[in-house]
């Protein structure tokens, strides 16, 4: 049972404009919205629609018994070292993601019925100068040119710039590079934009940000007393592939290997050395774009 519904109280999404189209006419901002092709992330319209636009939406969506529970398995499955930006994805020892997409299933079948979770866990700063995240977007995990996929970020304690808020460049999102393991980091000549150019997420317990992956985001260090713990999936629709983009030793120059991975690829990957799962298949090999994202393409977000 969700604290909010989405559909009973859509007022509970919000949207940010840059502030020249907030000073802007309708008849411009118009113009501006119809420069994107609206991809169909979830039924809600109103909802799809400011994905589109933003790239990432706040939803009252979680019900204070998840929260509960959440919180309880985190405490019982997750060893956080002192001064540590940690994600239980990567770290794998005592693994939450099967509890946690089945204390979410409830809420994603209300929310995006057509979405199956490919990774789940915990996201946690413990307190400390050293614990902010730089500036990036999140991995493909499936062919961007035809759909579209989902991040779910659910913080299980009230969040702010103190003890790392995300913040975001809203309509970011248009700025598409592949990304995955191994490629060249998209972001590395953006990491000196100041955090007062991003939108800061200020959330309470029971909400979740809804973002696109290609959203460029980061998060403010932990200068509370408390870890800050945020629970997270990312989604693909159940008709789309579930992929990985890398380079690899066979990958030729200048391109990109696309694999057709299973849904238990972020369990079996090895992160350190870089090596597939040998369920991994081949697909093809993409032409890249090695110019990183530079301040003149994100010069309309700023």
């Amino acid at each position: 049972m969700l604290r909010g519904s989405l559909f009973a109280r859509p007022l509970l999404c919000r949207v940010w404009l840059s502030p020249p189209l907030r000073s802007a006419c309708p008849i411009l901002c118009l113009s501006f919205l119809m420069k994107f092709y609206m991809y169909q992330y979830i039924e809600n319209s109103g909802v799809n629609e400011i994905l589109n636009i933003n790239g990432f939406v706040i939803i009252d969506l979680v019900a204070s018994s998840i929260v509960e529970s959440l919180v309880e398995l985190y405490n019982n499955t997750q060893e956080v070292d002192v001064n540590l930006f940690q994600v239980s994805i990567v770290n794998k020892e005592k693994d939450p993601k099967d509890k946690i997409v089945e204390l979410f299933s409830s809420t994603l079948g209300n929310f995006a019925p057509g979405y199956t979770p490919v990774a789940a866990g915990f996201i946690s700063k413990t307190p400390g100068p050293d614990t902010a995240m730089r500036i990036h977007q999140d991995w493909n995990i499936v062919d961007e040119r035809q759909s579209r996929s989902l991040a779910f970020w659910c913080p299980l304690q009230h969040v702010s710039k103190e003890n790392g808020a995300l913040f975001v460049l809203p309509g970011s999102h248009a700025v598409r590079k592949l990304r995955g393991s191994n490629i060249p980091f998209s972001c590395r000549d953006i990491q000196d934009v100041p955090f007062d150019s991003f939108v800061e997420l200020k959330m309470e317990v029971g909400q979740c940000v809804i973002y696109d992956p290609c959203l460029i985001h980061r998060s403010a260090p932990n200068h509370s007393k408390d870890d800050r713990v945020a629970a997270i999936m990312g989604l693909k629709k159940k008709s789309d592939s579930f992929l990985h983009y890398t380079i690899q030793d066979s990958t030729p120059a200048d391109c990109v290997s696309v694999y057709e991975v299973q849904d238990s690829f972020f369990d079996d990957f090895d992160f350190k050395s870089n090596q597939l799962p040998t369920s991994a298949r081949l697909l093809r090999h993409e032409s890249y774009d090695v110019a990183p994202i530079s301040l003149e393409d994100l010069s309309a977000f700023l």
